[in-house]
């Protein structure tokens, strides 16, 4: 039904007042963060910009044989900036079509759906993430998906091994693992009673090996590269024992791009080590520098060839706590209201006109930034 009683920018309100906090996106992991606003008349000002976010510390315990002095336990703390990096946002024209709809038409039709596809991009900025710090703890075979119990337990055991924590994870897996899992005896056997476990009941998994599996559409295989040519013809360049960064050159590509989770050996390193890479690097060239999680190896000579490894399957194991991200609202103002959409904080800005054609449109959108804080802590999942 039309809207005939209540001025443009009052339907987009009023929409958002009704609108359902609920998102089909997991945000699962995206620990929001107390943090600033900025201007969001000066997108600058925010991109750039770090949240310090402290590290818990790790205290070992002592034993006292009733003689001599006790031992002192050392607390540190250690902060980690987390960068501001980019503003992720959905904007429309604000049409005479998208008036004419009543509030709760336009919750269905606009607020929500905005408010989804942000959320996606949040999910997919995290995931990058994620693969960065997984792609140093990959268990299995890559490109290969997990379908038995001990492709959970070994990545349980691998995040245990190096945290000797035993607290709950979280596992974003792809659609075809989630159907995997279900399918296998091990989740609806008699250890459960008569009937199976509630989360099969209802067509998902809940949690096993202390790790709460929870299915992601956005998951599926790893892109390692902006273009194939990207990966094509690295050699190394002058490579300095022990050094986590790499000259490479000799790239297929002029320009383009090598993503942070790309695994790669180096021709005739000794020691065997498949080397993750940390960040985006980008391609200029034919040439650009890769920050890896691990160090150069002593044998890594200068112009040998790197050899990229399959591109993994998108699942996931890690613990939250070692996972953060803050999505940041704009600054309050006049057209600009902040809300609360799956614990994270986004920002409605109404009537925003374009520099190039004058149009008036709607922005949903906010300030994004994550790190994942203790690498060790992350392992992919594959069978």
């Amino acid at each position: 039904m039309a809207n005939t009683f209540q001025y443009d920018e009052k339907v987009i309100l009023d929409a958002l007042l009704r609108f359902e906090n609920k998102s089909q996106y997991t945000a699962v992991g995206m620990n929001p963060l107390a943090t600033k606003q900025f201007a969001s008349s000066d997108p600058t000002k925010a991109k750039g910009q770090t949240v310090q976010v402290n590290i818990p510390p790790q205290i070992t315990g002592n034993s006292w044989t009733g003689t001599g002095n006790l031992s002192d336990s050392t607390v540190t703390e250690t902060l980690v900036p987390v960068t501001i990096e980019k503003f992720i946002y959905v904007r429309i024209p604000q049409t005479a079509l998208n008036y004419q709809f009543e509030v709760t038409d336009q919750v269905v039709q606009v607020i929500k759906s905005m408010a989804d596809s942000v959320m996606g991009q949040a999910e997919l900025y995290v995931q990058s993430k994620v693969a960065a710090a997984a792609a140093a703890n990959l268990l299995g075979t890559a490109g290969v998906e997990p379908s038995t119990q001990d492709h959970i337990s070994a990545v349980a055991e691998r995040i245990f091994t190096n945290s000797l924590e035993d607290k709950p994870l979280i596992g974003m897996i792809t659609p075809r693992a989630n159907r995997n899992f279900i399918n296998q005896p091990f989740m609806n056997n008699r250890d459960y009673g008569e009937v199976t476990i509630p989360g099969l009941e209802r067509g998902y998994l809940r949690t096993i090996e202390n790790i709460s599996m929870v299915k992601s559409a956005i998951n599926g295989t790893f892109t390692r590269s902006l273009a194939a040519n990207d990966l094509v013809g690295c050699t190394t360049d002058t490579p300095v024992a022990g050094a986590y960064t790499l000259i490479i050159d000799g790239i297929t590509s002029t320009t383009g791009a090598i993503y942070q989770g790309a695994r790669c050996t180096i021709t005739d390193d000794t020691s065997g080590t498949v080397y993750s890479v940390a960040e985006d690097a980008t391609i200029a060239a034919n040439s650009t520098t890769l920050t890896f999680n691990e160090p150069l190896d002593a044998s890594v000579a200068d112009g040998k060839l790197l050899v990229w490894q399959t591109a993994h399957k998108e699942n996931y194991v890690f613990d939250p706590d070692a996972l953060t991200t803050c999505l940041v609202p704009v600054e309050e103002s006049e057209d600009t209201t902040s809300f609360f959409y799956n614990g994270m904080g986004l920002s409605i800005i109404r009537g925003v006109t374009s520099q190039t054609d004058l149009s008036r449109s709607t922005i949903i959108g906010g300030w994004i930034g994550s790190k994942a804080l203790q690498h060790e802590r992350f392992a992919i999942m594959q069978g």
